[in-house]
C-alpha cells in the first residue's frame, strides 16, 4: 500500500521579540530605567551653571582664593620641600595640586591662559558633585527623575550659594558622594571593581589642603561608609564592603601614593612654618557659627557672611518676604520623604532623617540648644576640634543626604501617581485623585526649593557689585607677570622679599582684587619672603623677627643691615 504525502498549512506567527521603537522620541528616550540618562541630564545642567558664573579673560578670585596661576609653584611641585607655604622653605604637599597644573598645561597647549583653565577646573569640580550626589541616589532608587532631582539639588542649594567659589567645599561633596554610591552598590552585592576605590581616592589630594574636609572624607571612607551599609543592608551588606575594602586598599594606596608620601611629609618634615594656634580653640570661633541655628540649617543656609553684604550681596533678595518662606519647604520635603516612599526604601528614608538629626545637632556647634553637649565633645572628643566651623565640614554630609531624600520621595510619588487605584468613595469628588494631588505638590514643591537659591544659576554667586568689595571677577595686571618675568629670568641665587609687609592676610590692591595676598608667590619661580599674619600658616618666631628687622633698617635707608642685593620698585 503506498503512503500518501500530506501537505499542512502552518500560519504565520507573528514575531514575539521587541521591536525597535518607531518613532523620534521613543527612539531618544526609550522606555525602562536607564539612569545613564539621568547622569548626563545632572552633568549638563551643572555644567550651564558653571557656564554662567564666568567672564571672559578674567579669574573668579576673592578672599581666600587667589587667581588660578600656579607658575610660582612649578619649581617645587614634585618637592615635598618647597615655598609655597612660606618663604623660608617648609614641607608642603604641592603635587596634591597636580591637576590644576594639568589643566593649565592643557589650556596653554591649545593657546588659552590660566582663565580657561579655571573655568574647566570648577566645570569639572561641580560635575563631580551632580554625578557623585546622582550616583549615590542612583544606588538606592530605579527612578531616573529622582536622581534627576537629587543631582540638581546638589549643585542648587544654599550650602553652596554661600561658599561658592571655595574648591573645597565642592570637592569634599562630590567626593564623599561618589564614595558613597560606592559603598552602597558594593554592600548591595553588585560587582564593582575595586581599583575604582582608587580613583575615587584621587580628590582626597585637594581635600588633604583643609584637615578638617580630610578627616571627613577618609573617616567616612574608611568607617562610616561601612556604618551606613550595616544599617542599610544588615550584616550581610556589612560584611561585603568590610571584604571589598580590604581587596581594594591595595588599589587606593597605589593609586594615591604620589600625593600620599608628600602629605605626610608635610605634616612631619618641619621647616620654616607654623601653624596658628588660634585655629585649634573652638571658642575663638563661634563668630563663625553666629548663624548656626537650626532652623539654617535645615535650609543648608546657616553661614556667618548671610547678613554681610559685602561678601554675599545677593541675600537680601532671598530674604524678601515673598521668597524667603521656599527654603523652609527644604525640611518639609525631607520630613515628608518617609510617608511617601516605596516600602522598600522606607527602612533607607528613616535612617537618613536619623542621621541627619545627629548631623544636624554637630553642625550648631556651640549655638543653642545644649551648646554645652557640644563644648564637652570640643574638649574632650580626640580631633573634634577640627570641627570649629562645622557646618562647613559636616553640612556637606547633609546635601548628600537630603538629596537621596528628595530623589526617594519623587520616585514614590511619581510611582503612586502612575499606578493610581480608584479613589475612596469618601473623597471629594470635586478634587483630583490624592495621588494626582501628592504628585503636583511634591513637584511644585522640589522645583521651588531647587530655584530657591537663583544666584547660582544666574552667576550672580560670583558677584561684580557689593559694598566696600570689588568684584569677584579679576583680570591680573600685566606688569605683574613682567616683573615676574624680570625676577625669574635673574640667574643670581636669592630669595624675593615682598615690601612693604602685609598687617593682615588678605589686603587690597589697586588692581581690583581684595584677598589673599600671594600674587607675587603665585608668579615668581624662587622662594618669596611675605609673612601672612592670621594666616592658617606662619614663619617661625626668629624668620618672622629677621623679615621684621629688614623692613626696618630699609626704612631707616639702611641698605647693609636690611642685606638687599637688588631693589625692584613696582
Amino acid at each position: 500500500m503506498d503512503a500518501v504525502a500530506t501537505t499542512t498549512a502552518v500560519r504565520p506567527q507573528p514575531d514575539s521579540a521587541p521591536q525597535p521603537p518607531r518613532d523620534l522620541l521613543s527612539r531618544l528616550w526609550p522606555e525602562g530605567f536607564h539612569p545613564g540618562r539621568a547622569y548626563l541630564i545632572v552633568l549638563a545642567i551643572s555644567t550651564l551653571i558653571v557656564s554662567r558664573w564666568f567672564r571672559a579673560g578674567t579669574f573668579i578670585a576673592t578672599g581666600d582664593m587667589g587667581p588660578l596661576i600656579r607658575q610660582g609653584w612649578e619649581p617645587g611641585v614634585l618637592w615635598s620641600w618647597n615655598y609655597q607655604v612660606t618663604g623660608a622653605g617648609s614641607a608642603a604637599h604641592t603635587i596634591g595640586r597636580a591637576p590644576e597644573f594639568v589643566l593649565i598645561w592643557m589650556s596653554h597647549a591649545l593657546g588659552f591662559d590660566e582663565t580657561v583653565a579655571q573655568w574647566l577646573f570648577y566645570s569639572i569640580i561641580y560635575g563631580l558633585v551632580a554625578f557623585g550626589v546622582a550616583y549615590a541616589a542612583g544606588a538606592i532608587v530605579r527612578s531616573e527623575w529622582g536622581i534627576v532631582v537629587a543631582g540638581t539639588f546638589a549643585v542648587m542649594n544654599g550650602f553652596f550659594l554661600t561658599r561658592i567659589p571655595n574648591p573645597l567645599n565642592i570637592i569634599s561633596v562630590g567626593t564623599l558622594a561618589l564614595l558613597t554610591g560606592i559603598a552602597l552598590r558594593v554592600a548591595q552585592g553588585r560587582t564593582v571593581p575595586t581599583p575604582l576605590a582608587g580613583f575615587a581616592f584621587i580628590p582626597i589630594a585637594f581635600l588633604a589642603f583643609n584637615p578638617p574636609m580630610f578627616v571627613v572624607a577618609t573617616v567616612w571612607a574608611s568607617v562610616f561608609a561601612l556604618v551606613l551599609a550595616g544599617l542599610f543592608y544588615g550584616w550581610r551588606g556589612f560584611l561585603r564592603l568590610l571584604k571589598w575594602d580590604i581587596m581594594a586598599a591595595p588599589w587606593v594606596i597605589a593609586l594615591n601614593l604620589w600625593w600620599i608620601v608628600p602629605f605626610l611629609q608635610a605634616y612631619t618634615g618641619g621647616g620654616g612654618a607654623e601653624s596658628n594656634a588660634a585655629f585649634t580653640d573652638p571658642t575663638n570661633w563661634t563668630w563663625a557659627q553666629i548663624n548656626n541655628q537650626i532652623p539654617n540649617i535645615l535650609t543648608l543656609t546657616a553661614n556667618w557672611a548671610w547678613d554681610l553684604p559685602q561678601y554675599l550681596p545677593f541675600t537680601d533678595a532671598l530674604d524678601r518676604p515673598a521668597w524667603v518662606w521656599i527654603r523652609y519647604l527644604i525640611p518639609a520635603l525631607v520630613f515628608a520623604a518617609p510617608l511617601a516612599a516605596l516600602p522598600a526604601r522606607r527602612r533607607v528614608s528613616m535612617i537618613l532623617l536619623g542621621l541627619s538629626g545627629v548631623f544636624v545637632f554637630l553642625a550648631k556647634g556651640l549655638m543653642e540648644p545644649l551648646a554645652d553637649v557640644n563644648l564637652w565633645l570640643y574638649l574632650h572628643m580626640p580631633g573634634f576640634w577640627l570641627f570649629r566651623e562645622p557646618m562647613s565640614k559636616l553640612g556637606q554630609l547633609l546635601v548628600v543626604f537630603f538629596a537621596i531624600q528628595l530623589a526617594i520621595l519623587a520616585e514614590g510619588v511619581i510611582h503612586r501617581w502612575k499606578h493610581r487605584a480608584p479613589a475612596s468613595s469618601r473623597w471629594p469628588r470635586f478634587l483630583p485623585h490624592p495621588s494626582t494631588v501628592a504628585f503636583v505638590a511634591a513637584t511644585a514643591g522640589t522645583l521651588l526649593v531647587i530655584a530657591y537659591p537663583y544666584p547660582i544659576a544666574t552667576g550672580a554667586v560670583i558677584p561684580d557689585e557689593r559694598p566696600m568689595q570689588p568684584s569677584a571677577h579679576v583680570r591680573v595686571p600685566d606688569y605683574w607677570r613682567e616683573m615676574a618675568a624680570t625676577i625669574n629670568a635673574d640667574p643670581s641665587p636669592g630669595k624675593v622679599l615682598v615690601l612693604p609687609l602685609d598687617d593682615y592676610y588678605q589686603m587690597p590692591t589697586q588692581w581690583g582684587f581684595f584677598g589673599v595676598d600671594s600674587i607675587a608667590n603665585l608668579l615668581i619661580k624662587r622662594g618669596v619672603v611675605q609673612p601672612k599674619p592670621d594666616g592658617y600658616f606662619g614663619d617661625v618666631p626668629g624668620y618672622k623677627a629677621d623679615i621684621q628687622g629688614i623692613q626696618t633698617a630699609l626704612l631707616s635707608g639702611d641698605l647693609a643691615a636690611g642685606r638687599v642685593d637688588h631693589q625692584v620698585v613696582g
